[in-house]
């Protein structure tokens, strides 16, 4: 540089202390900046001010006057839009409408404004204050006319910009503004001088696994007045009215973990997001039946007992051949269905149940309805054997481990009048038709060994019983 340059870049510099902002300078207004412009180490654009969405915060690795005249120099194939100095000076090289070459990636470079600071990125000296307040109110002023939000995903530092391999910072892999850049004093002021309250929207949600219908809400600062709900990336549901909330089913979601998120939505370019890892649990809804079982000669009367498990029924609609016959929403639901005037042959009992977080589960039964029996010739009856009562089979083994959702079946022999189940010795519940079953829950009993008993009791008082020693395995503990 000759000496007549050196003089009026001095000169420029010097004039820019007279401008120095004052304490109370108006929020929102530009900082006085000296306009030095370089010689050609950016490219001509036309961007837009909406175009600008990002502010790089770099350091310069060597003194205030070397830098500026190292960033004009058309060899140094780099430049900045402005530079700031410890005494809190700026000058600006590149209007913000071209492309200064400063991140080392062209894509962040077309949407960006780099700021360099006079200092060293692992230097002994620190930022001076004059430096901070000078570079926020920058800062401040170029997001307030491009509506960019004031946060770490807007305002970054050169270490955080891509290398487009992977990487980062930048095709030279830099490291600055370092770790003595106070990052959290930064953008305290630059919302300060731009004029914005912190905005604050964060979820409200059970703890632990998240079952059925979830009321989800959003706890928000008064500035909020649009909150977002969103699973896994896709937003679920918009709500412009306070107290934010959304009844979440979780009915509808696979068991696994998700990230719920609520993005409170204050204006254009004021936002605020803030999000949970949840587990999702639900219990598998079914239905179990007594009563009838599949293929049955239908008897005059049949007497359907039906019971969910996993979730509460808000309803039970009973339809026999497509037919609705009965609608239930009280437990315990029962069912009748008199095979008297049917035609004979197959019929299918069908009840559908809807759980109270909208699930369905179905219960389908074909049976038969015989036909008349042909008239012949009435032989004299033997007098039938006494079959002693007995039990056959259970379907439970000694020595089984249960889980989930058990049908405890027992076939018995000879005539009962019921079968009694019983749970290390406490009576469970009875049945008195066959097939003699009962539902258990193994997620709900006690983790280890347990004694399940089947009692049949006969018409005279005679009762026969089977008793099996089963385990219940430790609960699977939940991820995060």
């Amino acid at each position: 540089m000759g000496l007549r340059k050196a003089f009026a870049l001095a000169a420029a510099v010097a004039a820019s202390c007279l401008l120095a902002p004052a304490a109370g300078a108006a929020t929102g207004a530009r900082p006085p900046v000296v306009w030095l412009k370089g010689e050609g180490n950016f490219t001509k654009a036309h961007r837009t001010v909406q175009s600008i969405d990002r502010i790089v915060v770099h350091v310069t690795e060597g003194s205030f006057w070397g830098s500026v005249r190292w960033l004009k120099n058309p060899r140094a194939h780099a430049s900045s839009h402005y530079v700031v100095a410890r005494s809190g000076r700026i000058v600006q090289l590149v209007h913000l409408s071209d492309i200064a070459w400063h991140a080392g990636y062209w894509p962040t470079n077309e949407q960006s404004v780099g700021i360099e600071h006079e200092g060293y990125t692992y230097g002994p000296d620190a930022f001076t204050d004059a430096q901070y307040r000078a570079s926020a109110r920058l800062a401040a002023w170029i997001a307030r006319r491009s509506l960019m939000p004031i946060d770490r995903r807007h305002l970054i530092g050169h270490a955080q910009v891509p290398d487009g391999r992977g990487g980062s910072g930048g095709s030279s892999h830099h490291s600055d503004p370092g770790p003595h850049w106070n990052w959290n004093r930064y953008l305290r002021l630059v919302r300060q001088y731009a004029g914005v309250v912190r905005l604050s929207v964060k979820p409200v949600l059970p703890e632990g696994p998240l079952r059925g219908i979830v009321a989800w809400r959003a706890k928000a600062s008064p500035d909020i007045g649009r909150v977002e709900f969103i699973v896994d990336g896709r937003v679920v549901h918009v709500d412009r009215r306070r107290p934010f909330a959304y009844p979440l089913n979780t009915a509808k979601l696979a068991n696994r973990g998700y990230r719920l998120q609520v993005h409170g939505i204050a204006g254009p370019g004021r936002y605020d997001v803030e999000g949970q890892r949840v587990v999702v649990d639900n219990k598998t809804f079914a239905l179990t039946s007594a009563g009838a079982r599949p293929w049955m000669l239908a008897p005059p009367t049949i007497r359907l007992r039906v019971r969910p498990w996993g979730q509460k029924a808000a309803k039970m609609v009973f339809t026999v051949d497509g037919k609705v016959r009965a609608i239930d929403r009280r437990p315990p639901f029962l069912f009748a269905w008199s095979s008297k005037k049917a035609k004979p042959g197959r019929h299918v009992l069908v009840v559908v149940a809807t759980s109270i977080d909208h699930r369905t589960a179905t219960r389908r039964i074909p049976l038969v309805v015989p036909g008349p029996p042909k008239p012949r010739p009435r032989p004299t009856p033997a007098k039938p054997k006494p079959v002693a009562l007995a039990l056959a089979s259970m379907s439970v083994a000694e020595g089984q481990e249960l889980t989930g959702l058990v049908v405890w079946r027992v076939d018995v022999r000879g005539r009962a009048q019921r079968v009694d189940f019983l749970v290390d010795g406490v009576l469970r519940g009875s049945d008195v038709a066959a097939p003699y079953t009962l539902g258990l829950n193994a997620e709900a009993e006690r983790p280890g060994e347990h004694r399940l008993t089947a009692r049949a009791v006969g018409a005279n008082g005679t009762s026969v019983e089977r008793t099996v020693t089963v385990s219940v395995p430790p609960p699977a503990s939940g991820t995060g």
